[in-house]
């Protein structure tokens, strides 16, 4: 039982976590001179966060037995990952926006469709 308790605990820390996320995301979003680096990194955050929640939340269904008690459980964290989701997707969209308006990053790290030049590059380095 102190196991169950133990991974309950760890889930709600990690709906902490990503809750965090997501407003920063939001506030991301309402942002008016937000970069795509910073876009790019609090969506980043939120992935490994919301990632880490998934795996607890496994852990904690896989421990439910009763089926009312289940079902109760799945949709519940369903509805609360659909919310927090929502940041995330505006979050996209703004760095598409974002990206579409000043283009792909250049400098060394920006692709070439060239693949002669990449080839000679690569030789090089």
């Amino acid at each position: 039982m102190a196991d169950d308790d133990k991974q309950m605990e760890r889930r709600a820390a990690n709906r902490g976590w990503v809750t965090r996320t997501s407003n920063a995301l939001a506030d991301l979003v309402a942002k008016p001179d937000v970069t795509t680096l910073e876009l790019e990194d609090a969506i980043e955050e939120f992935d490994r966060r919301l990632a880490a929640l998934d795996d607890t939340q496994s852990a904690v269904v896989m421990r439910i037995v009763e089926p009312d008690k289940l079902e109760t459980d799945i949709e519940d964290a369903d509805r609360f990952r659909r919310q927090v989701r929502c940041h995330r997707v505006q979050a996209s969209q703004k760095l598409a926006d974002l990206l579409t308006k000043t283009g792909p990053p250049a400098g060394p790290a920006a692709h070439s469709d060239n693949s002669a030049t990449d080839s000679v590059m690569s030789n090089i380095i």
